[in-house]
């Protein structure tokens, strides 16, 4: 068995895990993510495609909270806000 050794040069475990999110969690964060596309392009104009793939692999993880669902709401929520304000 071959040794895997992360960018630090510190060995890693080649062990499966159990995902800490449902299936629809997973399905609610591509929509989100799929929505900021739709309204803004990108909520994220200085990250990389690397940057955004690192970052949902350790929300799938658990190691950190969804970025893309709030900003989504967010955009969601200034909208509705506009709609308010202009009586629509």
């Amino acid at each position: 068995m071959s040794k895997l050794i992360n960018n630090k040069g510190e060995r890693m475990c080649n062990k499966s895990f159990i995902a800490v999110h449902s299936i629809s969690a997973i399905e609610n964060e591509i929509f989100c993510a799929e929505g900021l596309l739709e309204e803004v392009g990108t909520a994220y104009p200085y990250d990389s495609f690397e940057d955004g793939y690192a970052a949902a692999l350790r929300w799938m993880m658990g190691k950190e909270p969804s970025s893309v669902e709030e900003e989504y709401r967010s955009i969601l929520d200034g909208k509705l806000s506009v709609a308010i304000r202009k009586g629509e």
